[in-house]
């Protein structure tokens, strides 16, 4: 029946979108746009797992492809994963981020953090990590996403940055001097690619403080936010 329902009315996904958003909002204390732009995003990252191997190879970052031109893979690269459990484990990281960062910066400004991690991990890996053939996965812009989040909260003297900048900083430098913490790759079923974690970071912390500079020479409060 509302299968049917939506047939009729094309509106009808728009409005479940917003509403579902709407309590998500509320739930997580976040914009209702972000929330509805994590909902699509969820929910785009979910078919794309559904579509399977076809679509994840043909997605994926991939040196081969990129040599060829192919340069939508340095975008959705980020969209697809390795599998359910890995697909599952970032999703509930990315709203985890959303519902203890959320507020830091605007709607626009989150897009475009994504955005700029997603291309400065892809740029990292073609240039400084050439033996890496191909990559899957969203948890580098997470990493990206957590570290501008820590260095926000340190611009605002909040003693919860320093901690996270701490197990930010000092996970990456374990996986750069170690390899991937134990049991990561088994349970995000495939082998770690640990620089995307690091390039992620690099370009979070460099937009971060891009906008706090921003911020402060427009004249803006130096304790207001979200930036």
């Amino acid at each position: 029946m509302a299968r049917e329902w939506c047939r009729r009315h094309p509106q009808c996904l728009t409005e479940m979108i917003s509403g579902i958003s709407s309590g998500l909002a509320k739930a997580i204390g976040i914009h209702q746009r972000a929330a509805a732009a994590l909902l699509v995003l969820s929910l785009l990252i979910l078919i794309l797992v559904i579509l399977g191997d076809p679509v994840r190879d043909a997605l994926r970052y991939e040196r081969t492809g990129l040599a060829a031109h192919e340069m939508w893979r340095v975008l959705t690269a980020h969209l697809v994963h390795l599998g359910w459990t890995h697909t599952i484990m970032n999703l509930a990281a990315l709203w985890l981020i959303a519902w203890l960062f959320g507020g830091l910066f605007s709607p626009p400004n989150w897009l475009w953090l994504g955005l700029a991690a997603a291309l400065g991990i892809s740029a990292g890996l073609w240039w400084f990590s050439p033996e890496i053939g191909w990559y899957v996965g969203i948890s580098g812009i997470l990493h990206g996403f957590t570290m501008a989040a820590a260095i926000i909260l340190m611009s605002h003297r909040i003693a919860a940055g320093y901690l996270v900048l701490l197990m930010v900083g000092g996970k990456i430098v374990w996986e750069q001097a170690s390899g991937a913490l134990p049991m990561t790759a088994l349970t995000s079923g495939g082998a770690v690619v640990v620089d995307s974690h690091l390039y992620g970071a690099l370009v979070g912390a460099l937009v971060s403080i891009a906008m706090i500079l921003s911020s402060r020479r427009s004249g803006a409060d130096a304790d207001s936010h979200p930036y």
